[in-house]
């Protein structure tokens, strides 16, 4: 038993801080959402969100696979001007990035061609909304710097802090939260996050030496920098099909759904996932490499399961008392809980395509991943629009849990056929 503790130790303390992390994030979500109240606001809320995060998203998993492994392999020294070249690198591109955007949204006055989040009064928020990337990838880069030293733990624990000054500040503003103050704190947050992890380097990115090194790195990942932009779409995507449904109140609950359900998911990746590339990117062994990725989806799939079976009996009770004491709607409850089990799949799913992506990364053929990904994916978005047409709501949520579901098998199986399945010899 000893033994078995010491083994798991790390992966329960990393855990338990990823857990609150995470949660305490969903908290802040719940909080802003009761003092504001589930309606049009929130919804909005959602929907300026949704283009700055699938930016920050893809470029975010990009620099954490590209530089994870590379950092991994040098020297102190090295790891910090590399870092600090990169977000010096990232600012300059993302300031001029967001300018072009905010340019570009007031140049083109025919709103109706513009998305929903563009429109009227709705086009300050998505603008706001805008100053979150920078922070993002900027924060993004220094969590890739943590990883390679392994320092996981210390990446959640400052994010938990982050969040709970941000929870803090919502309970301070109830009274006069609007959705514009909502924004701001969030804004807030993350640049108290990419104060904390990069201490006295923070304001160095005004002066750093550029190199290009994102540019080269991109262009060297070819198929699979498109592949996390065309996968990492899906959510813009969802929400934009959620606003023809009419009903106000639908992209808040969707949401919320989703990220209820992404939490277990994120958990359970950041604890055994997520050490997976760094511990795959030492192995030479192929043999070795499809013997400890066997082990990590084991473990995945077990914890899934019971995580799974808990939130199938004891989810809507939870929801329903959560609701009752922050004074909702109860039938906006009870719709909460439907997605969540109509959207299952993302959990068990999820977690598991974190190792199978890792893979690929480590045995150097992201290339390969990107274009059964990418071609899979495309595939499945044609399934979904359909099943949405048809079968509405529903029919999006059975999609994305299915998609969930067979995406990681089926690269799993393509990457066997593509490295063979024999002993080495």
């Amino acid at each position: 038993m000893n033994i078995l503790f010491r083994k798991y130790n790390w992966a329960l303390s990393l855990s338990s801080v990823a857990s609150l992390s995470i949660i305490s994030l969903f908290v802040f979500q719940i909080l802003s959402i009761t003092f504001l109240g589930i309606g049009i606001d929130t919804d909005t809320y959602f929907l300026a969100l949704a283009f700055p995060q699938f930016i920050s998203m893809a470029f975010s998993i990009l620099i954490i696979n590209i530089f994870v492994p590379k950092l991994s392999k040098c020297s102190l020294d090295t790891k910090a001007l590399l870092i600090r070249n990169l977000c010096s690198e990232i600012f300059i591109y993302t300031v001029l990035f967001i300018c072009s955007i905010f340019l570009l949204s007031n140049l083109l006055e025919i709103t109706n061609l513009l998305p929903y989040f563009l429109n009227f009064e709705n086009k300050k928020y998505f603008h706001l909304c805008l100053i979150l990337i920078p922070f993002n990838l900027l924060i993004a880069c220094w969590t890739a710097y943590e990883y390679s030293n392994d320092n996981y733990l210390k990446i959640e624990s400052l994010t938990l802090f982050s969040t709970i000054i941000s929870i803090i500040a919502v309970i301070l503003l109830k009274d006069s939260l609007s959705l514009s103050v909502l924004i701001y704190i969030v804004i807030f947050r993350l640049i108290l996050l990419y104060l904390l992890l990069s201490g006295i380097e923070a304001f160095k990115i005004f002066y750093s030496r550029t190199s290009n090194i994102l540019f080269y790195e991109l262009k060297d990942a070819g198929f699979n920098s498109a592949n996390i932009f065309v996968t990492k779409s899906d959510n813009l995507i969802d929400r934009s099909l959620l606003m023809q449904l009419n009903q106000v109140g639908i992209v808040t609950t969707f949401s919320l759904a989703i990220q209820f359900i992404l939490i277990s998911s994120s958990i359970i990746a950041k604890t055994f996932g997520n050490r997976t590339l760094r511990a795959f990117s030492l192995i030479k062994d192929s043999y070795s490499l499809r013997k400890r990725s066997k082990l990590f989806l084991a473990e995945i799939f077990v914890i899934c399961i019971l995580v799974q079976l808990l939130i199938l009996f004891i989810g809507n009770d939870v929801i329903g008392w959560a609701f009752h004491l922050a004074n909702l709607n109860q039938e906006h409850s009870e719709d909460l809980f439907s997605i969540i089990l109509l959207v299952s799949g993302v959990l068990i799913g999820g977690s598991m395509r974190q190792v199978v992506e890792n893979l690929y990364h480590s045995s150097g053929i992201s290339h390969n991943f990107g274009i059964y990904s990418t071609y899979f994916f495309l595939a499945y978005l044609v399934v979904k629009i359909i099943a949405f047409l048809n079968f509405g709501l529903i029919g999006l949520c059975l999609s994305i849990s299915f998609y969930y579901l067979l995406d990681p098998v089926f690269l799993l199986i393509m990457f066997h056929l593509k490295n063979g399945f024999k002993r080495p010899i």
